[in-house]
């Protein structure tokens, strides 16, 4: 029985020949070689799945050519198959020998069926699919002995979930249904066991997945087309119903109560949905945002960073604001699963929904246009393990590295992502080399003293650009951005850098500063601060004041003709968006604090050199207050 417009099981009887056994005091015996379907009608509804499709209340049983059905005398078993399709009966054949005994017993579906000890074992599959007016019988088991009549009476071992969705909400409407998942305390799927003797009903348990998911194919399910899901009979707690549209977005209703489900019966219920996603760029916008609960969230698409221009904006032609994008890419994801369903870019937004279950996960996301260029793209941060760490100092951090997917620094990835200089776009320790420009390998590598342009760093998201230097100068890793002119690449991530010393400036945020709405990356002031206050060893970098900790980590960059990773010897470093003085020409440097075993201080690195960041909180409120000072005493300068 498969995927025919399916309404009812009714009982079905399997008719079995007897030979007399030769001797008059043993058990008659007898050999199984057929039996056939039939429809008896409504005299015994316990055995029928009572779907109400049509004012009577009936239907019929159909059966498909081949369709397989497992029988067994309590120590054998066989397989035995439709030999004709048809509405009310089906003769059925064996490809193998006969088998004989006193008792028989059916299980329906074949695959995962058995019988032992007075137990049928079937199966009830969390992926099940969607029928058009019914439900999959070849999910739905059924049961059946041998009775005196020489008939298999097959009988119900499972219960059905009627589920019709409602919703006004226009975002819902736009888009058909592409699966339902009911999922609960209790499991809901996976093996079913019934205990089942003559004259008694049926009892059954289920042990397995604790949810179901219907998949629909093609055109998908319109809103308020009933959806019949088969789960394993019983009382179950916390009943979620995920619904996944077509265009990636997925919605969650949560049924109040118990929800009690009887064998051989359905069970009706709406499932009325929301448009409940939360704005995440409602404050602020970003280049990144940081998600520590599940949920369903939509930021604004339409806006570059936090929308603060740059010297260099003006002439490249990059606005802070542009048109609505036609789709979103996603270059690339690390960490554990933390998606349910795609991104979706709706109307401006882009739209997505968080598994249950996440707890760290990251992905580089972007919108395009209709030629697949990327207008702009942003980090999307989901680990649970985030918080805020206060300093004596007034200052408020983030406990960890900006990317990070933990905290303990006994686990992989607690060193974060790694940024160059003035760009907004994170990258992993370890890389992949590429030079087709359509290769959207994470974090490609190139080498080439003109492609590392603001331009093209925002079309290229993905790509770690490297080995631009001035003409007449032999150093080649200083820079990746192709500017001749230093003043004009000083302030993309400070907007108050102004090509005079820039110690003492406070941080005005830029469209390319990669923190999250709320945080920055620190300016050099802020972070001399920190280096005043108690530190303490680690066992894989070092503490402020206990509190706030540094993991060791080392650095990528690129030259011309190669590319490099860089082990080195074990420093906690992280940037700062303070850059060089411009007086010091074609010195294309960030500074970046440091610390190791015995020392810490703030040094400085070309731009081109990736390393992480660390996000200190806005000022409140007086944001980018300068806390000043030259260098403290003994901290020396240091370069790569």
């Amino acid at each position: 029985m498969k995927k025919y417009s399916i309404l009812f099981f009714g009982l079905l009887a399997l008719a079995c020949t007897r030979e007399a056994d030769e001797q008059t005091d043993a058990p008659e015996r007898m050999i199984l070689s057929g039996f056939t379907a039939s429809m008896p009608g409504a005299e015994d509804p316990s055995v029928k799945t009572m779907m109400v499709m049509d004012p009577s209340g009936q239907g019929n049983v159909v059966w498909t050519t081949d369709d397989p059905v497992f029988v067994s005398n309590g120590a054998e078993s066989m397989t035995m198959f439709v030999e004709e399709g048809g509405t009310t009966r089906a003769a059925l054949y064996s490809e193998q020998e006969t088998i004989e005994g006193t008792d028989f017993f059916a299980v329906y579906p074949a695959e995962g069926a058995w019988y032992e000890g007075g137990i049928f074992t079937a199966s009830i599959p969390g992926s099940q699919k969607y029928v058009p007016g019914g439900f999959s019988t070849e999910v739905f088991p059924m049961v059946a002995l041998c009775d005196s009549r020489r008939n298999f009476a097959f009988r119900n071992a499972a219960s059905l979930l009627k589920l019709t969705t409602v919703s006004s909400a226009p975002l819902l409407q736009r888009s058909r249904i592409s699966s339902i998942t009911v999922s609960a305390t209790e499991p809901l799927s996976g093996t079913v066991h019934v205990n089942y003797s003559e004259g008694k009903e049926p009892e059954t348990d289920c042990s397995g997945g604790n949810s179901v998911t219907i998949n629909a194919d093609g055109e998908g399910i319109a809103f308020g087309e009933p959806v019949f899901a088969t789960l394993a009979p019983g009382d179950y707690s916390n009943v979620t119903v995920r619904v996944l549209l077509q265009n990636g977005l997925a919605f969650q209703y949560t049924y109040p109560g118990r929800l009690s489900l009887l064998r051989s019966a359905y069970k009706s219920i709406e499932v009325p949905l929301e448009d409940d996603f939360t704005d995440i760029s409602a404050e602020a916008t970003a280049n990144c945002y940081m998600i520590t609960e599940p949920g369903s969230y939509k930021f604004k698409a339409t806006v570059r960073g936090n929308g603060v221009e740059t010297s260099a904006c003006g002439e490249s032609g990059i606005s802070a604001e542009f048109e609505d994008g036609a789709a979103v890419k996603v270059y690339y994801s690390d960490g554990d699963p933390f998606l349910e369903g795609t991104f979706s870019v709706i109307d401006g937004y882009i739209y997505f929904t968080t598994t249950e279950t996440f707890q760290s996960g990251t992905a580089l996301v972007s919108v395009v246009d209709a030629s697949d260029n990327t207008l702009w793209s942003w980090h999307i941060w989901a680990n649970r393990e985030i918080e805020d760490v206060e300093l004596s100092n007034g200052q408020t951090w983030l406990n960890m590295n900006l990317g990070a997917l933990h905290k303990g620094f006994s686990n992989d990835g607690y060193n974060g992502f790694y940024y160059q200089w003035g760009r907004k776009d994170p990258f992993l320790q370890k890389y992949t080399s590429g030079t087709a420009p359509a290769d959207l390998s994470p974090f490609v590598s190139r080498a080439s003293g003109t492609e590392g342009s603001l331009v093209n760093s925002i079309l290229n998201p993905h790509v770690f650009y490297g080995g631009f230097h001035p003409s007449g100068v032999s150093i080649t890793t200083e820079d990746w951005c192709t500017y001749e002119d230093d003043v004009k690449i000083y302030d993309w991530w400070n907007a108050s850098c102004t090509g005079d010393d820039q110690k003492e400036l406070a941080c005005v945020k830029t469209m390319f500063d990669p923190c999250p709405a709320g945080y920055h990356v620190p300016v050099y002031s802020e972070v001399k601060s920190i280096m005043d206050l108690p530190t303490g060893a680690w066992s894989n970098g070092k503490s402020v004041e206990n509190v706030l900790f540094f993991p060791a980590s080392s650095y990528r960059y690129v030259g011309i003709y190669a590319d490099y990773w860089i082990t080195g010897a074990p420093r906690a470093f992280f940037w700062c968006s303070t850059p060089l003085r411009t007086e010091q020409k074609n010195n294309r440097r960030g500074y970046r604090p440091y610390f190791v075993s015995t020392s810490q201080g703030i040094g400085n690195g070309p731009r081109t050199y990736a390393i992480p960041v660390r996000c200190i909180k806005d000022s409140e409120p007086d944001h980018g207050t300068v806390i000043g000072g030259d260098d403290p005493e003994g901290f020396e300068p240091e370069e790569w």
